[in-house]
């Protein structure tokens, strides 16, 4: 038996509505499956309190005196003990699988960069986090949020000038 004109009409809207959703998804499959299921070691919102955020070319604007000790911007040097939020991207420093060290206190970076190995990213341009209950995260390479408390140390040995602490990472969706 034949299909109506209307019938065929409403099967091709079917079909058509059915192929869009599964491209859109396709192509949002980051956002999507960020909204609906969060990585480990993760939250899925923001936690609770007024936070700063921090801006990074402010904390880049680092002087260095002679007996080679870092000075943030004033700015950034009052913060340092507060509640503070920076959105950055977590570097991966190796291309084996992640130590507890680097997932427990990963790195920050303003911008993604996928050859680390060759080019670290230097001192002033990354925030080491020192993640709340020394949960383990899931490396992921989209946007981060970082929640904690700000700490202006500088270790010449790890290369950090800025840790936040207590730190409480929700994936950024924007």
């Amino acid at each position: 038996m034949a299909l109506t004109f209307q019938q065929r009409r409403r099967r091709a809207i079917f079909f058509g509505v059915i192929i869009a959703v599964c491209v859109v998804a396709f192509i949002m499959k980051d956002p999507i499956q960020r909204t609906f299921f969060t990585p480990p070691g993760y939250q899925r919102h923001a936690p609770a309190g007024n936070y700063t955020m921090l801006d990074w070319g402010l904390m880049k604007q680092v002087q260095v005196n002679r007996g080679r000790k870092m000075n943030p911007p004033p700015a950034i040097a009052a913060l340092g003990g507060k509640p503070v939020c920076i959105r950055g991207y977590i570097i991966p420093l190796n291309d084996g699988p992640l130590t507890s060290q680097e997932t427990e206190k990963p790195y920050i970076t303003e911008q993604p960069s996928r050859d680390l190995t060759r080019r670290p990213p230097v001192v002033i341009s990354t925030v080491q986090a020192i993640v709340a209950g020394g949960q383990e995260l899931q490396v992921i390479t989209t946007p981060v949020k970082v929640y904690g408390t700000l700490n202006l140390t500088h270790d010449w040995d790890t290369g950090t000038l800025y840790t936040i602490d207590n730190a409480v990472l929700v994936p950024d969706c924007k």
